[in-house]
């Protein structure tokens, strides 16, 4: 048994956890951490959401167990992970490239067997305490295996690091909620 599976049994040992709710959140590096988590140890977790993270450029490189709920949250004037990536046009990627965020929820739409493509669901949110109405497009992917989703929250105009609004995170747990893993 693994140090994470050791830690979340001790855990659950400990506390009252229902095994159907436990979610990852991260930014930045904390988003790529939350991406990574998903795909090595989906059975663990039912969902995560990335804030400005991203999958690895290489998707191979990403095998989870199980389906699991996947909300990337990115802001288009991220001058830090940028928006649209930095993958190169042709060729295997780098070390240090990772993909854009429509990119990974279509990486994760696959592993996760949605059908279809990236689509607006028409929903607008106001995310950012400094955007201006309701600045967040929402966009998902339909037909997912049980438990799997693949959505983009695209928070127009905002940085690498913005003020989240309560309502914002209030749905940001709605997004959880609607992802527990099945038993």
């Amino acid at each position: 048994m693994g140090y994470l599976t050791s830690l979340i049994a001790a855990t659950r040992a400990a506390y009252n956890i229902d095994p159907a709710r436990i979610y990852v959140m991260g930014h930045s590096n904390g988003g790529y951490m939350s991406h990574r988590l998903a795909c090595d140890h989906a059975e663990l977790f039912a969902a995560i959401a990335s804030y400005a993270g991203a999958v690895w450029s290489d998707p191979a490189k990403c095998q989870p167990s199980a389906p699991i709920g996947i909300l990337q949250v990115h802001g288009t004037a991220d001058t830090e992970v940028l928006y649209d990536g930095n993958l190169p046009e042709a060729g295997p990627p780098p070390p240090g490239v990772y993909p854009g965020a429509k990119q990974t929820v279509a990486i994760w739409a696959q592993k996760n067997g949605c059908t279809g493509s990236l689509t607006d669901t028409g929903t607008t949110m106001h995310v950012d305490v400094d955007g201006t109405g309701n600045e967040t497009n929402v966009a998902s992917y339909a037909g997912c295996s049980a438990n799997g989703a693949a959505e983009l929250w695209t928070v127009n105009g905002a940085p690498h690091v913005f003020e989240w609004t309560h309502d914002g995170l209030e749905a940001v747990w709605a997004f959880f909620a609607a992802h527990a893993k099945a038993q």
